[in-house]
């Protein structure tokens, strides 16, 4: 595939941490039709009344033939004391760019994504990977890096196959390696 940006779990913000979540409920998207080789994406959630307020996501993706660029910003309104400050609600801004190239042979991606909290240092993520194509199936190789200034960084080094079974259905392995820092 491509890279995927928005909204996207990561090791960069942890679970519930630094502003994104697994799901938002009572949210809507729309995706716009598609000009030329771009379009685009707007996501936004519903407040409520809840204390983390109204979330919202924005992605512009371009692609054409072999290449794929794509562009993200999310905002979202998280509760001060998971990131350790004492703010009831505060807003956590990610601003993500990724892309990919088929050359063939081989497919490569990157992907570099940004955090930022007011009254925290910036967080940020870098990652790049490739994957061969062998017979029915695949070798990757993904190198990344996350950094969380006051916290410890991290750097993984991954190796996998995997074996499609059909268009929808693969078998797999991975292996890492995740070193973690301390400052």
């Amino acid at each position: 595939g491509r890279a995927q940006l928005g909204a996207v779990q990561t090791l960069l913000q942890g679970a519930n941490n630094r502003g994104n979540t697994f799901k938002f409920d009572n949210a809507v998207q729309y995706i716009t039709p598609k000009f030329g080789n771009v379009f685009g994406r707007a996501y936004v959630q519903a407040a409520e009344g809840a204390a983390t307020g109204r979330n919202y996501a924005l992605a512009l993706d371009y692609s054409s033939g072999p290449a794929f660029l794509g562009l993200a910003f999310d905002s979202a309104q998280i509760a001060g004391p998971t990131v350790g400050l004492a703010a009831p609600a505060v807003r956590a801004k990610t601003l993500g760019i990724g892309g990919a190239y088929n050359f063939g042979m081989v497919r490569v991606h990157g992907y570099y994504q940004r955090n930022q909290i007011a009254g925290l240092p910036d967080a940020n993520s870098a990652n790049v990977s490739a994957a061969i194509p062998v017979g029915s199936g695949e070798f990757r190789l993904a190198l990344g890096k996350w950094s969380r200034p006051g916290d410890a960084d991290a750097r993984r080094v991954a190796l996998g196959y995997a074996h499609f079974l059909s268009k929808r259905t693969q078998v797999y392995a991975n292996l890492a390696q995740l070193k973690n820092g301390s400052r």
